[in-house]
């Protein structure tokens, strides 16, 4: 269960291309010298900088450009919203300023609909109690 850092990869269910989890500011917490992520790593255009475009129809600007092409999917710029949720679940036995460290396996929800995973932690050290 390797452990998510920044410049981890991460992908969302209806954007077009993968990004890079960026580091949060201030960040002191390290694994394997990298700033490390935790449950509260989900900033928009921080921590997660977007998926090119969008295709969920839930965003505004993809069914807007979907109903001006005549019902062909066109997907718009991908402007994440996370919705304040955590990303779930975390490590647990793995914590720092009362969050939760990520792991591998960790999700955060879009309020798109889509579902943001994590394809490439950044590392391959286990986060330890």
């Amino acid at each position: 269960m390797p452990s998510t850092v920044a410049g981890a990869v991460l992908q969302c269910t209806f954007g077009e291309a993968p990004c890079q989890m960026g580091p949060t500011p201030g960040e002191t917490s390290t694994i394997g010298g990298q700033p490390a992520c935790t449950a509260g790593t989900n900033v928009p255009f921080v921590n997660i900088t977007g998926f090119t475009n969008c295709k969920s129809l839930a965003n505004p600007a993809t069914l807007a450009s979907t109903i001006a092409n005549g019902g062909k999917l066109t997907p718009e710029a991908c402007t994440p919203i996370t919705a304040g949720g955590d990303w779930v679940p975390g490590f647990p036995k793995g914590m720092h300023k009362g969050k939760a460290m990520l792991t591998d396996s960790s999700i955060l929800m879009c309020a798109y609909g889509g579902v943001i995973s994590v394809v490439q932690p950044g590392q391959t050290v286990s986060p330890t109690p």
